[in-house]
């Protein structure tokens, strides 16, 4: 069994594979994600200047303990999808998870479901978390859709809390325990 302080170990799903996402992972095709207009429009990233450089900085800023990052990559043909990330509170035994799916080849799919599903089921199992955040732009219509998919409980809302565009939009935060994980359907 892992400890809760283990560092970050591979993953698999039925259609994607979650490893350590590292510095060598840090190319071309991961700077165009960021430079994809639509691949960015609910991240902040599409606030700064990503560089090959800023992309390895963010990378080196997860300590693969209680800061994880994975690469999700298509088991079958080994292409990059994206990456997941999550920050562990150990102390009060909660987990935040972001997702970006930059290859738009896989959007559509039920990836981003499958990914979430895995790391959750890691982090509640593996980790022994006992509860899991996410939050993301009320905007962002698709994740939305897949977070309430996957059970996540609506818990609040941070009015016009983020730029989005020229204006501003609400932030809304989701709590997920292990009993409201709504399992694959299909």
């Amino acid at each position: 069994m892992t400890r809760p302080d283990a560092t970050i170990c591979t993953l698999d799903a039925a259609r994607v594979r979650l490893r350590p996402l590292v510095a060598a992972d840090v190319d071309a095709q991961y700077l165009g994600w960021l430079h994809d207009p639509v691949v960015i429009a609910h991240i902040d990233a599409r606030y700064f200047p990503q560089s090959l450089e800023t992309i390895t900085a963010f990378v080196a800023g997860f300590d693969q303990q209680n800061a994880l990052v994975w690469r999700v990559d298509n088991k079958e043909n080994g292409a990059a999808v994206g990456n997941v990330q999550c920050r562990i509170n150990p102390l009060h035994k909660t987990a935040d998870i972001g997702i970006m799916l930059g290859n738009r080849a896989y959007w559509g799919k039920g990836i981003g479901s499958e990914v979430l599903r895995c790391v959750i089921h890691h982090l509640l199992g593996e980790r022994k978390v006992e509860k899991i955040t996410m939050a993301t732009r009320s905007s962002n219509d698709r994740m939305l859709k897949t977070i309430r998919k996957l059970g996540f409980c609506e818990e609040g809302i941070l009015r016009n809390h983020v730029r989005h565009g020229e204006g501003r939009t609400d932030i809304i935060q989701f709590g997920l325990f292990e009993g409201d994980l709504i399992e694959d359907q299909t």
